[in-house]
């Protein structure tokens, strides 16, 4: 058994959502984890539809929106049968998001997959919001496929760290991962204005010396994590770069080839909303494979 046992997996049928079932059965091939397919019987598609200029006809019946739903399952269904999962399906009636996680608690899931669709504007108010949401409302790791993720690399896990204690929760879940499927950690963390403010003022403050003395604080707690990581057999590299946080994440993933992204979320009040907005939900849009987050 891997470090997963019971994954959620939202359906709504379009691409993103392709992507993410395959992704997910992918994932508990190697993990030998159950697959809980499932997809709201929502008319939520039909309205994105209208918006972005496509034929639908927005009196479609309840019925014909859950035969839909239902289809989505049974298609996920018979791909994960045809590479030896095991998978069930049920069809949600509500809120998508707050559903989805309902599902994950009342089946104890360890995990959850979903994808996004990587759009802006109103389309993103409807539809986009869904993955933000199960993002921020899980207690256990959601993995978000973007429309242009890759699902097939082969390279090490990339974890992005910082000095939260979501961070290090990331680090260690993202340890039996590498273990579980037998590769390794590209551990990263991007120095920016945020590790220099840790760095209290004092008289004769001097921002350069600040700067200095905060590298070296982040390389400490940097060699604290690998530490761990060594002490617990699990292969890693690590680095620090400085820049952009999503910009310089997405080219470490990119220049080691990673099958995916693993970083923490920091919990749901105002600020966290802010961190959100501003770096996380960036890169669950810009990633070039999942990403998978951590409260």
């Amino acid at each position: 058994m891997g470090t997963f046992s019971e994954i959620v997996v939202a359906l709504d049928g379009s691409d993103p959502s392709q992507r993410a079932s395959a992704f997910a059965i992918a994932l508990a091939a190697c993990e030998g984890a159950h697959l809980a397919f499932c997809s709201a019987a929502s008319p939520v598609g039909s309205y994105v539809a209208a918006i972005e200029g496509s034929p639908t006809n927005l009196t479609s019946t309840r019925q014909a929106v859950d035969a839909a739903a239902r289809g989505y399952c049974l298609e996920a269904m018979s791909r994960a049968a045809a590479h030896g999962v095991d998978a069930s399906s049920v069809v949600l009636d509500g809120d998508p998001a707050s559903e989805i996680l309902r599902l994950a608690q009342d089946h104890s899931s360890t995990a959850i997959v979903v994808g996004t669709h990587g759009r802006r504007g109103i389309a993103r108010a409807l539809l986009g919001s869904v993955a933000a949401a199960i993002v921020r409302g899980a207690r256990i790791p959601v993995f978000v496929v973007g429309p242009q993720a890759a699902i097939d690399r082969k390279g090490p896990i990339l974890v992005a760290v910082d000095a939260s204690p979501a961070a290090r929760d990331a680090v260690r879940v993202a340890g039996d991962l590498a273990v579980s499927q037998h590769t390794s950690l590209q551990v990263v963390h991007v120095f920016d204005e945020r590790d220099v403010d840790r760095i209290p003022d004092c008289p004769g403050y001097d921002p350069e010396v600040a700067r200095r003395e905060a590298m070296t604080v982040v390389s400490d707690e940097l060699d604290e994590i690998t530490d761990r990581l060594r002490d617990e057999n699990v292969p890693f590299a690590s680095e620090m770069c400085e820049g952009d946080s999503v910009t310089e994440i997405v080219a470490a993933a990119t220049r080691v080839n990673a099958r995916f992204i693993v970083t923490g979320t920091h919990g749901g009040d105002a600020l966290d909303r802010l961190f959100f907005g501003s770096v996380a939900e960036r890169l669950l849009r810009e990633s070039p494979v999942p990403v998978m987050t951590m409260r």
